[in-house]
């Protein structure tokens, strides 16, 4: 299963909901005369949101024809970069955005849809909607990652309605290679840790023990399992609550080199900068033992003669010889 706390969950299912599979929405907002942002910084966020940005500032040059000039709505909870190039901009509590999306949906003629607009946004809605329906084609809804997967679905619907699929905005396969909903897996999978199902558990990469939601407990249902492995490349929280934890390299540190044969399957000669396999049951019980106790910064022993010197970040041992760090040499007569 995929478990990514922060990520576009809403706007995956939100698709799911509209269409019946995940899909992807791509906006031309250069071809856009009117857009309405829904509690979405889609000028600044995201992967698309440089190339958004460029294409609204594409039109909104004064010189030439003043009518391919664009005009920008933004319903929001928060200020964002989208919002301050807004036209005209309505301040909203993130939860009534939903009703102001259904009654937009309805007044556009969108099937099966009813709603109320929150109180003081009726007057701001009434301008936006004959907009909105003036420009058919060459207008585009867009929902904000954060909220909830109908939000999104309206907004689909309402694309559709004023006719802007396949004009402002195209669908395509995502790019994900198993899309699922995530959320609802991880619930599965805690279920299963609890009734005992689980019997090896390999945790790639991930922190769900820090980044799971509180109410589903995953560091308690990481106990019930018998075998519990992580792979990461940084020291997690899961590293604690799991029975072997493997320190991976970073991609800079697992590269290749090639051979004068066209060969790719020299590995270059490095010295090892992680740990490789850890048990950390056997790690806790060693720095239990006195005798193996680290010793402190700076302390001499039979191995290393005189103390090691950290200096721009790398240990330099002195020279055997040589003076101590911060002396001099005394200058003969």
């Amino acid at each position: 299963m995929q478990w990514e706390p922060v990520g576009r969950h809403n706007a995956r299912e939100g698709s799911r909901l509209a269409f019946g599979e995940y899909v992807d929405a791509q906006y031309a907002v250069d071809k856009a005369t009117v857009m309405l942002s829904l509690d979405s910084d889609f000028l600044c966020t995201g992967a698309s949101g440089l190339r958004h940005s460029r294409a609204f500032a594409s039109r909104r040059r004064i010189e030439g024809d003043r009518a391919r000039v664009n005009r920008l709505y933004a319903v929001e909870s928060a200020a964002t970069n989208t919002g301050t190039r807004a036209d005209h901009r309505l301040s909203l509590r993130a939860s009534q955005i939903e009703s102001f999306t259904r009654a937009l949906a309805a007044q556009l003629g969108v099937a099966g849809v009813t709603g109320t607009a929150p109180e003081g946004a009726a007057s701001w809605m009434a301008p936006l909607v004959k907009d909105l329906q003036a420009h058919r084609g060459d207008s585009v809804v867009i929902a904000g990652d954060g909220q909830p997967p109908i939000v999104h679905a309206l907004a689909h619907a309402i694309n559709e309605a004023l006719g802007n699929v396949g004009a402002t905005v195209t669908y395509t396969q995502t790019a994900e290679a198993q899309p699922t909903n995530q959320l609802a897996g991880l619930r599965e999978l805690v279920g299963e840790m609890y009734a005992g199902t689980v019997e090896y558990l390999l945790i790639l990469g991930g922190n769900p023990v820090y980044t799971a939601p509180a109410d589903l407990n995953f560091a308690a249902a990481l106990q019930r399992v018998p075998a519990r492995a992580h792979l990461s490349i940084y020291g997690r929280r899961n590293i604690s609550a799991v029975s072997v934890a493997h320190s991976g390299d970073a991609f800079l540190e697992a590269w290749t080199m090639s051979d004068d044969k066209g060969r790719d399957d020299i590995q270059r000669d490095r010295p090892s900068t992680r740990q490789s396999v850890m048990s950390v049951r056997d790690q806790g019980a060693a720095s239990d033992n006195p005798s193996e106790s680290v010793a402190e910064p700076g302390a001499t022993s039979p191995a290393s003669p005189r103390p090691a010197h950290r200096i721009g970040g790398r240990t330099r041992r002195p020279v055997a010889g040589a003076p101590p760090v911060g002396k001099q040499p005394k200058s003969r007569p």
